[in-house]
């Protein structure tokens, strides 16, 4: 496991796509129309009818496949909940929050069906594991670009398959969650 931290880098526009893994801006029309999963559509519910002027929170929320450059730069996003078990693909969640701008607190906690071989954490990231390692969470401040923040990870040797979850507070918000599968290649 692999997560991709870089939190400067330019928007793409010519494309049309965001440009950092862990967060970058995009607009809705430049994705593909997030959809509100129903484990998350109550928190995405209480963020609508929020007062704009309230804290961060998030009015849309996507899952799915990104493809990154060499340079950790974003060059795709594809929603889904199916992640192969290919080495360096990157995978992780996008949001669309109630702010244009500014930084957002943001804590995550990924959980593994078992215990991977490295959960690929730099040595700045405040972190804390779960007693058998199946489990982390991961305390961040994001910059939100053009209302979006998101964060990307990567599938990395020993990476276990099976079903994996993610959930995202950000800030005082109501938490979101983001079920998928990590799937064997095919004839594998």
């Amino acid at each position: 496991m692999k997560s991709f931290l870089r939190s400067t880098l330019a928007f793409s526009a010519a494309a049309g796509i965001a440009a950092s893994a862990s967060c970058a801006p995009a607009s809705p029309a430049t994705t593909s129309p997030a959809r509100a999963d129903a484990p998350n559509a109550a928190a995405l519910q209480a963020c609508a009818v929020a007062p704009k002027d309230g804290a961060p929170c998030a009015l849309q929320a996507e899952f799915g496949l990104f493809k990154l450059s060499a340079r950790d730069e974003v060059l795709d996003f594809k929603p889904g909940h199916t992640v192969p078990l290919v080495n360096d693909q990157a995978y992780g969640w996008l949001l669309h929050l109630n702010r244009k701008s500014g930084r957002v607190r943001v804590l995550e906690r990924f959980t593994m069906p078992a215990t991977p071989s490295t959960w690929g954490i730099g040595p700045n990231e405040r972190t804390g594991r779960s007693s058998d390692s199946s489990s982390i969470s991961v305390d961040l401040t994001l910059k939100v670009y053009d209302g979006v923040v998101y964060r990307a990870w990567s599938v990395a040797p020993g990476d276990p398959v099976g079903h994996h979850v993610i959930q995202v507070w950000i800030e005082d918000a109501a938490p979101l969650r983001f079920e998928f599968d990590v799937v064997g290649a095919v004839g594998k």
